[in-house]
């Protein structure tokens, strides 16, 4: 809900907050549908021939979730020494 005496910066507090659990929950089902269709992807996917389609998918796959956790770990603020000084 929003709050007409929130102060800017309490409004960038609150958006990078929905941010975070925005970006967080994503993972988890990017996650969860990787578990559920792992078997799928065995049976079906690495057997066949290399192809433009194949590596496609597989980048879709396995890089989107590094990316999405890179993203996570930069905005837990856990990690220091991120900035230019």
């Amino acid at each position: 809900m929003l709050d007409p005496k929130m102060t800017p910066e309490g409004r960038i507090v609150r958006d990078t907050v929905i941010s975070q659990y925005v970006t967080v929950s994503g993972l988890a089902l990017l996650l969860y549908d990787h578990c559920l269709t792992l078997a799928a992807e065995v049976e079906l996917v690495w057997p066949a021939k290399m192809s433009p389609v194949k590596c496609a998918f597989l980048i879709n796959r396995y890089v989107c979730p590094l990316v999405l956790s890179f993203i996570c770990a930069v905005n837990s603020g856990h990690w220091k020494n991120l900035d230019d000084k």
